[in-house]
């Protein structure tokens, strides 16, 4: 349950937890230079079905994830809406996760296994 809260508080506020913010050296691709214009963005997509609420995808792709979100992204890329999902497994070691973003379906997986 404490996984969900956190990753349901990253989705709706946190630093980093959704598109339009900046790393160092500029937007990436998908993201956009306006915060409040991409977060307006993707409560439309999820109030219109879109997308899978944070909370949702989780409920999808629990067994899949071992250890704590640290950090998730929803972009928009190639018109389809993507969560990437970063996760500390329980040994320390960091992945990612690449999640369709209105089928909850893992398109990939990298990092420590």
């Amino acid at each position: 349950m404490l996984l969900l809260a956190l990753a349901f508080a990253l989705l709706m506020g946190g630093a980093g937890a959704s598109e339009g913010v900046e790393p160092e050296g500029g937007p990436r691709h998908g993201d956009w230079d306006d915060n409040d214009q991409g977060h307006d963005r993707a409560r439309r997509a999820s109030a219109g079905g879109q997308i899978l609420t944070m909370t949702e995808l989780l409920g999808r792709i629990h067994t899949q994830v071992t250890g704590r979100i640290l950090d998730a992204e929803l972009e928009h890329e190639d018109g389809a809406w993507i969560y990437e999902i970063k996760v500390l497994d329980p040994e320390g070691r960091l992945y990612e996760l690449v999640v369709d973003a209105k089928s909850g379906r893992v398109l990939q997986r990298w990092g420590s296994d």
